[in-house]
């Protein structure tokens, strides 16, 4: 008998802002109805146990996404490295001063620091491999409020991949979500506390309500059932009301490769050039150098093998004579 699912500990939260503004110059016309990334496109799912780590997750998971988007590895990073570096805890952080303070060397791959909820060592600045030796992020805080925000945080997500967010309210009915319908917090409940969050996208079914497209790092227990073609823990929040406070605050981590020289510099006035090319190049994957054998040196040994088979034969001719 499966134990009944325990809600992880709560406590993110977004203090005042010391990121940097971007915004968009993508009107709501020029985006999707409905639009989202496949679970195939993303790092898989992630777990965060009894621990008030999901910050943290939000950050990693955002990341890594969005350089697999762009064609990059498929390499989850370590969300015990974030821990290690920036709070030795599980009671929560805060999403704005974390991205702000972390050095882009901390986000380092999984494999290099595992996950282990409630146990914390030591901070790890470099990577074993070339993954994020090339790497470093452009972080910003989404611009906006109420309608302009929302459309902000859309344009972030069609063009550059997820976006972190946060629901700066969670309430005892979330616990209990079914994961198929859109959620929005009955009247009349006690907000339990903060809690960060990736959000893939967004869509508006047949009755024309518009909700936000999530995943969730309360690993695959949660929700209790998953639409068609949706991954695990994904969940829809109703758009346009601030249901449990997710149009408040949201953050864009863009990865770009550390020798690019072609990088702009970004202020609260940057914005999309066009509709479609973002300031920022896209992540070029590193080019990985094989070992391999000389074409002339390939060449000398066949060339090699066939006098050897031609004098074998000839000598074997004699033999026979």
């Amino acid at each position: 008998m499966s134990t009944p699912f325990s809600r992880p500990p709560l406590g993110t939260t977004i203090g005042n802002t010391k990121l940097p503004r971007r915004k968009h110059l993508t009107t709501e016309e020029q985006l999707p109805e409905s639009f989202r990334y496949e679970p195939s496109q993303l790092t898989p799912e992630r777990d965060q146990g009894q621990c008030g780590s999901c910050w943290a997750f939000a950050i990693t998971s955002v990341i890594a996404d969005r350089i697999k988007i762009k064609g990059g590895p498929s390499v989850p990073l370590s969300v015990q490295n974030l821990l290690n570096c920036y709070k030795k805890n599980c009671d929560g952080a805060d999403i704005d001063d974390a991205l702000s303070t972390l050095p882009s060397e901390v986000y380092i791959p999984e494999y290099d620091s595992p996950y282990i909820p409630n146990t914390f060592g030591k901070c790890i600045t470099h990577s074993t491999g070339y993954y994020t030796s090339i790497q470093k992020f452009n972080t910003f805080q989404i611009d906006g409020k109420g309608r302009d925000l929302i459309r902000n945080m859309k344009a972030h997500i069609y063009h550059d991949g997820p976006i972190i967010g946060a629901l700066l309210a969670v309430y005892p009915d979330f616990n209990s979500y079914d994961g198929v319908s859109i959620y929005s917090p009955k009247p009349g409940q006690k907000s339990e506390g903060g809690h960060g969050i990736e959000i893939l996208g967004w869509g508006k079914n047949t009755q024309g309500e518009e909700y936000w497209i999530c995943r969730n790092s309360w690993g695959s227990r949660w929700p209790a059932s998953h639409l068609p073609g949706a991954g695990i823990g994904w969940f829809y929040v109703k758009m346009g009301i601030n249901a449990s406070r997710i149009e408040e605050k949201a953050y864009a981590c863009i990865p770009t490769p550390i020798d690019s020289q072609d990088v702009k510099s970004t202020t609260e006035t940057d914005a999309y050039n066009s509709q479609s090319s973002p300031i920022n190049p896209p992540y070029t994957p590193p080019i990985i150098k094989h070992h391999t054998i000389p074409l002339v040196l390939v060449l000398f040994l066949i060339l090699f093998l066939v006098l050897f088979l031609i004098l074998f034969i000839i000598y074997k001719k004699k033999s026979y004579n």
